[in-house]
């Protein structure tokens, strides 16, 4: 065997194998160089080693090689030899291929002199050369040179090869490629449609080369936005293939049309009915005439389960995914069948069925053989699920395992599970180192990291911060929307999944720091945009209108937020059920609505309904987790009783199957303290309490912590221990406000404490407390919020009890006509103001009126002792002043 030929070096690879390929070609170059080294045949065997060196792409071994076997020709038979230039064309693919296209292109500048010398502008070898140039530039996004090359290039083939030949056609296909990667599609359509006329003649209407170019012009119609007349071609090309048949055609032909229909689709142009069509059909056309089984129906079955969980259609993508484990399991690799079951769970765990979702996961790791990197991605996603259902310490301990410094995307993914576990400390000293990368590197990764710290901001009430985020993150992520025309970028946007949540998110800032208007504005929007992208039943619009409800209620939009509510509860019931926690939630919301309108008969009948329709008797999770809401729906009501048995009902069968410290369990045993606390128990309440701290992180949630801290405090005040409640609330305040001072909770804990020493007859330092939270309130909440007003109250009756009338009658003076305006006339505490007003000024009144009568007393005695008493005092010149006053004084006193 000579090895001249590609198709002999071919063969001998498929026969011997590469590294025996290789072993021969050097014997061959060995044996060879014994007799002549530089020989022609030596420099022979060694062209045959480098062009298959570039076959199993070793292109820099290559490169080195045919630079080699070109100057051993140029000693052979000149620099101008055949040979050598030939030699000097391979150096420059090898270059190439071997990623110094600037090098390569300099060469093949300098190569195509030399050859047109030689052999003259029209020859092949000068051709060849051409098209490598016009390939290079392009590959160096060149594309303006590019193009102007390929131009030249096919004048000069049409002038000296005339438009039939198939390397005119190729070079009407090279300045069509240009022509559509930098973005000029009529240009590429055209000179598609230059090599279709071609073609149709040289190779007939039905060859495959010809219909490769109809559908590259059927495809450039569609990004024409020709959606019409791109159907029409494909159609056409899909008929006459039911007659020529080429399988491999035929799947390209299909998968591009999806590509384009998918693209009307997001222009607005094409129905989402539409593309499910296409997808459906193309699917059932190719595994008529493949096979059920082949790769092209298997990534076909593939994009379509993707649409399916692109659209919502989870429960439909869950039977593609498991038709697909059936094909995959018969010839697939182990790592595709993990993939393919990674997915399945996946899906499971996006409908609700979390158990099966761990289960699936935990069979596809038993898979044998899978590689270790797919292993890692499996228990990423079963870490994910584990903290779905409260298993946080396992999901926490195999993602350490998975963790490395050096790997933001497995640092962040721990960090997740820390933020489910609301361990938010930890997850933002894992992040914050990576966000000064996340800033600078708009990646999907990197998004994720700005995503989670505006979520961690949120929940440690860090507002401004998150609102902050929110915003870097959505202006990252329009950035990345690879579109100029922006029409169709703010379509894109509209459509874009993630884009909605940060919108969502960002709205919901606006709402917490009261930017009510602005966060109702946005929010109108995006429910808009979600129920064209997702569909008006889809979890995200649903949640974004249970926003906008809340944001109406918090604007004191009272009577919108009541309509929405109830709206969105008819809606929850509809696509969630009774008793899905989406749901429960919004009964929760429409029944403090209703109260605080002053509805209580309607309040009380919105959870009458809930608890009704709530099953009975269902075991597990599930039935544990109907009776803690059962419980929460109860203490609403303020059927502390029933409360009591529900919510012990939950903790016990939290802890028998989640175990004791699942959040749960404690939610639930939380909830027995409070029951019992409510119907009077404060012992039984204190040793509940003290029962489910131990179990708490107090950094995981210091703010919530504070809080518990502060019931068991009253509980401990109730129950007569005064001195430990103190002690108990002075913690509870200090957490509090070293978390966040300005929160409504450590003010609220902070006026409890000046209430108990209220009650403790401890006046003066009540007071102290209440000036301190009542100006505090006023900067964060306002001079005119209910809670400003009640501690300016709190202020005034402290010097009320303090006896310091005066005061308190000045303090009460300006305020009641403030609640009056603000509150109402009405209002049970603008009352309790002027209650306490009167109060304070019958002390002052009684005074008032003992000082008038004094001053009237003293009036009478200065008038008596000017009067002329005539004989009386000529004849007893001698008689004191004071006895004639005491004197006087026995007359008016005592009537003689």
């Amino acid at each position: 065997m000579s090895f001249d030929s590609r198709e002999e070096l071919l063969q001998l690879l498929r026969s011997e194998g590469t590294v025996r390929a290789l072993e021969i070609l050097d014997e061959h170059i060995a044996t060879a160089s014994l007799s002549a080294a530089g020989s022609a045949e030596a420099t022979r065997a060694l062209a045959a080693k480098a062009a298959l060196l570039y076959m199993i792409d070793r292109d820099d071994e290559a490169a080195d090689l045919w630079a080699q076997v070109s100057r051993q020709w140029s000693v052979l038979n000149g620099a101008d030899s055949a040979e050598s230039l030939g030699a000097r064309v391979e150096w420059v693919l090898a270059t190439a291929f071997s990623g110094e296209q600037d090098a390569a292109l300099t060469e093949s500048t300098r190569l195509l002199a030399d050859i047109e010398a030689v052999a003259g502008e029209d020859a092949v070898e000068a051709f060849r050369v051409r098209e490598i140039r016009v390939r290079l530039t392009a590959d160096l996004t060149r594309y303006p040179q590019a193009l102007e090359m390929a131009h030249d290039l096919r004048d000069r083939r049409l002038s000296a090869l005339g438009p039939l030949h198939p390397d005119t056609v190729r070079s009407h296909r090279i300045v069509a490629g240009i022509a559509s990667t930098s973005g000029d599609y009529e240009a590429a359509l055209e000179s598609y449609r230059a090599a279709l006329i071609a073609l149709e003649q040289s190779d007939g209407p039905r060859a495959v080369t010809t219909l490769d170019v109809r559908e590259d012009v059927a495809y450039l119609l569609g990004l024409l936005g020709r959606y019409g007349d791109a159907e029409i071609a494909y159609t056409d090309l899909l008929d006459d293939l039911r007659t020529h048949p080429h399988p491999d055609l035929l799947g390209t032909i299909l998968r591009r049309r999806i590509v384009i229909t998918e693209r009307g689709e997001l222009e607005g142009a094409l129905t989402g009915d539409t593309l499910d069509e296409v997808f459906t059909s193309s699917i059932e056309r190719l595994t008529t005439e493949a096979g059920a089984g082949d790769e092209a129906v298997i990534l076909m079955r593939q994009r379509w389960a993707a649409r399916l969980i692109d659209t919502l259609r989870h429960a439909r993508a869950l039977e593609e995914y498991r038709r697909l484990d059936d094909l995959i399991s018969q010839e697939g690799t182990p790592d595709d069948i993990l993939e393919n079951r990674d997915r399945i769970a996946f899906t499971l765990r996006t409908l609700g069925a979390t158990d099966e979702a761990i289960a699936t996961f935990q069979a596809a790791l038993d898979i044998p053989e899978i590689t270790p990197a797919s292993r890692d991605v499996v228990r990423r996603r079963l870490a994910m699920t584990l903290t779905d259902v409260g298993r946080d310490d396992e999901a926490i301990s195999i993602l350490r395992e998975l963790s490395t410094p050096e790997d933001p995307a497995s640092q962040n993914d721990l960090a997740v599970a820390y933020i489910r576990a609301d361990r938010y400390i930890e997850a933002q000293r894992l992040l914050e180192p990576l966000r000064a990368q996340a800033l600078t590197e708009n990646t999907p990764g990197n998004r994720r990291v700005l995503g989670n710290l505006a979520l961690i901001a949120c929940e440690l009430d860090q507002h401004d911060r998150a609102r902050n985020e929110w915003i870097q993150l959505l202006r990252n992520q329009m950035a990345d929307i690879d579109v100029t025309d922006e029409a169709r970028r703010q379509r894109t946007a509209d459509a874009d999944p993630d884009i909605l949540t940060t919108r969502h998110n960002l709205a919901r800032e606006h709402e917490h720091l009261g930017d009510y208007d602005l966060a109702i504005t946005e929010l109108d929007r995006l429910i808009e945009a979600r129920i064209a992208a997702q569909g008006p039943d889809s979890t995200e619009a649903l949640s974004s209108r249970s926003a906008r409800a809340w944001t109406a209620y918090r604007a004191g939009h009272l009577e919108d937020a009541a309509e929405r509510f109830r709206a969105l509860l008819a809606d929850r019931t509809r696509v969630f059920g009774p008793e899905d926690p989406r749901t429960l939630d919004t009964v929760d919301n429409l029944a403090d609505v209703e109260r605080a309108r002053g509805n209580t008969e309607a309040s009380s009948a919105v959870v009458a309904e809930s608890l009704a329709s709530l099953g009975e008797g269902a075991a597990g999770l599930s039935g544990a987790r109907i009776s803690l809401r059962r419980a929460i729906l109860l203490a609403d009501q303020r059927r502390f009783a029933d409360a009591l048995v529900a919510f012990r009902q939950a903790a016990d069968t939290f802890s028998e199957v989640a175990g004791p410290t699942h959040p749960e369990t404690l939610q639930a045993r939380r909830g027995v303290a409070d029951a019992v606390f409510r119907i009077g128990s404060p012992a039984e309440a204190v040793a509940a309490y003290r029962e489910v701290i131990p179990y708490l992180d107090p950094d995981a949630d210091p703010l919530g912590f504070a809080m518990l801290q502060g019931r068991l405090a009253q509980g401990l005040f109730q129950n007569g221990d005064i001195e430990q409640s103190m002690v108990e609330q002075r913690a509870a305040i200090a957490r509090a406000t070293a978390f966040a001072p300005d929160s409504a909770d450590a003010l609220g804990l902070r006026s409890r404490l000046g209430r108990r020493l209220t009650i403790l007859g401890r006046h003066e330092e009540a007071e102290a407390i209440y000036r301190a939270v009542a100006r505090d309130r006023a900067r964060v909440l306002g001079p005119t919020h209910r809670d400003t007003l009640d501690s300016r109250s709190d202020v005034a009756e402290a010097l009320l009890a303090r006896r310091r009338y005066w005061a308190a009658s000045r303090a009460f003076k300006t305020l009641v006509p403030v609640m009056q305006r603000e509150l109402g006339v009405d209002d049970r505490d603008t009352a309790r103001a002027r209650s306490k007003h009167a109060e304070a000024l019958k002390p002052l009144l009684r005074r008032v009126f003992g000082v008038l009568i004094l001053l009237v007393v003293v009036a009478v005695l200065v008038l008596i002792a000017l009067l002329p008493w005539g004989n009386l005092a000529a004849e007893t010149p001698t008689m004191a002043p004071a006895s004639m006053l005491a004197e006087a004084i026995g007359d008016v006193g005592f009537g003689g």
